[in-house]
């Protein structure tokens, strides 16, 4: 709204200036050149919560995994704009202060923090997670890491439940197959390799690793399309 006024300000002026309007008013108000100067800074004070609504409000598939890096990003202006810009006025400071404090009620506990930042880690676009500590971003690696060999196992579980439960159809005995030469000269001195059997954690530290490896989503990309 403080935007638009200031767009149509010198139109607004003028009309508040004309004849017409001056013989049916006679206490018409106008600004001052300090009050459209205070109003264009809260508007731009205000710019970066504008835009965060629209990202959220207008985005086709908003996804959980902004909010934490929306959620930071707003934090750290507001906070370092608030305090240690001297060129701001008082009415912005006090605006950007009061910002920062409602924001900072916003998503505070370790359980909102962590499923917030879970989400931002598996967007490819945001996967470095670079508005948190290292030490922060090693405990959403292993936490994700522990949920999906969490996830690994009772998925196995239950597939294991339900081939317990299908009952098993009697084959007869597999037709003997006729080795190769290949294995009639080589089998003795080349044993057969057996598969180690990994478990879930590894499985899931491995496929982190390649993640953390590929290149990071751009912003302007679908991550559902990745």
């Amino acid at each position: 709204m403080i935007e638009r006024f200031l767009e149509q300000q010198p139109a607004i002026c003028a009309a508040l200036l004309s004849p017409q309007v001056r013989k049916s008013g006679s206490d018409i108000c106008t600004l001052s050149e300090t009050d459209i100067s205070t109003a264009e800074k809260i508007a731009s004070a205000l710019k970066p919560m504008k835009d965060a609504t629209l990202i959220m409000s207008e985005d086709s598939t908003p996804t959980l995994s902004v909010i934490g890096p929306l959620h930071s990003q707003l934090l750290h202006d507001t906070e370092a704009a608030g305090v240690a810009a001297a060129a701001d006025t008082p009415v912005i400071r006090e605006i950007k202060l009061a910002i920062h404090d409602d924001l900072a009620k916003r998503y505070s506990s370790a359980r909102d923090k962590r499923m917030l930042y879970s989400a931002s880690f598996l967007d490819p676009r945001f996967k470095a997670l670079p508005f948190l500590t290292e030490d922060d971003q090693l405990d959403i690696h292993a936490n994700v890491v522990s949920e999906a060999a969490a996830l690994e196992r009772q998925v196995n579980s239950e597939e294991a439940e339900v081939e317990s439960e299908t009952p098993q159809q009697e084959e007869g005995p597999a037709p003997k197959r006729r080795p190769s030469a290949l294995i009639t000269l080589l089998g003795k001195t080349f044993t057969e390799v057996s598969v180690v059997r990994r478990s879930s954690s590894s499985r899931a530290e491995e496929e982190l690793k390649k993640y953390l490896e590929a290149p990071a989503l751009s912003l302007s990309e679908n991550p559902l399309s990745w």
